[in-house]
């Protein structure tokens, strides 16, 4: 029987040049923002939403943007109760 290494950084997020999956993504919806009708004042707003943001976000804990984006309704999962469920039976 042959044994297989798991590698040890599977639990970590992962980073290109700094930044992780989802921060890229929010400077490119950030990007997508401005190019669709460009102006100086997209432009600032632009920048500033992941100037705020990414420090923001790295101060939560892990999963905390998925989360969010459940409790909010961005995102609905399957098999799982309601957010705000008083009683769960099995």
């Amino acid at each position: 029987m042959s044994k297989q290494r798991l590698s040890r950084y599977l639990h970590e997020v992962p980073f290109i040049i700094w930044l992780d999956i989802q921060e890229w993504a929010l400077i490119l919806i950030c990007y997508v923002f401005w190019i669709a009708d460009p102006s100086i004042i997209k432009f600032a707003i632009s920048l500033a939403i992941p100037f705020f943001v990414i420090p923001l976000k790295r101060r939560q804990s892990r999963g905390f943007l998925v989360h969010m984006m459940y409790y909010t309704g961005f995102k609905s999962t399957t098999y799982y109760p309601p957010v705000l469920a008083e009683k769960y039976e099995e």
